[in-house]
């Protein structure tokens, strides 16, 4: 895509950041923002995840439960009925996992939807 006043590249899955190197000049730094397009209850704690940039996979999140917000997960009727944000996978009680989180998790697993 192109940004018509600017008339540069512009990534719109991306963040424009500005560093400044040890010349304290400033220079463009892009990060990609992962977000997860795709989520599907498989069965335990195996959830199906697509992301925006293509990868997707299976990831198990039995073992990922741990704090006092993810207890209710453990509940697997409750752990089921994840909501999908926009961003990542939720739960009503405020639970969450950060998109790049489930993101390493897929990659780590491989194991195809």
């Amino acid at each position: 895509m192109k940004r018509a006043a600017e008339n540069k590249i512009f990534d719109s899955n991306a963040i424009e950041k500005y560093a400044t190197n040890s010349k304290n000049e400033q220079s463009y730094v892009q990060t990609k923002i992962i977000t997860i397009t795709s989520a599907i209850y498989l069965a335990d704690y195996t959830v199906c995840l697509k992301f925006n940039d293509g990868v997707e996979g299976v990831v198990n999140l039995k073992n990922q439960l741990n704090g006092e917000i993810f207890t209710p997960l453990k509940d697997i009727n409750y752990f089921k009925q994840f909501a999908l944000d926009g961003w990542t996978i939720t739960w009503e009680n405020g639970a969450d996992f950060a998109p790049e989180f489930l993101y390493k998790l897929t990659l780590r697993q491989i194991n195809a939807c």
